[in-house]
């Protein structure tokens, strides 16, 4: 039986993007002195276990929805009373 190596094992992500966003991932890997594909992996992987951050946006993001809402409300007992 033959075995399989590591690079067989996992699989493979490859995706698109455009010019400008490559030449930021590119400076800033070169500023790592990584390649840009290590920098992306890092990067994405990051991204996917940071789940503290998108609690966080979600939080700033109902605040702000009541912010807008306490203000349409505010205005409203204002005029209301003008």
């Amino acid at each position: 039986m033959v075995e399989k190596t590591a690079q067989e094992l996992t699989p493979n992500v490859s995706f698109r993007m455009a010019a400008h966003y490559f030449d930021r991932l590119r400076e800033r890997a070169e500023a790592l002195e990584q390649s840009p594909g290590q920098l992306a992996r890092y990067l994405v992987i990051q991204a996917l276990e940071d789940t503290g951050r998108l609690n966080l946006e979600d939080e700033v993001r109902a605040l702000r929805l009541e912010i807008t809402k306490f203000r349409a409300e505010f205005a409203q007992a204002i005029d209301s009373q003008s």
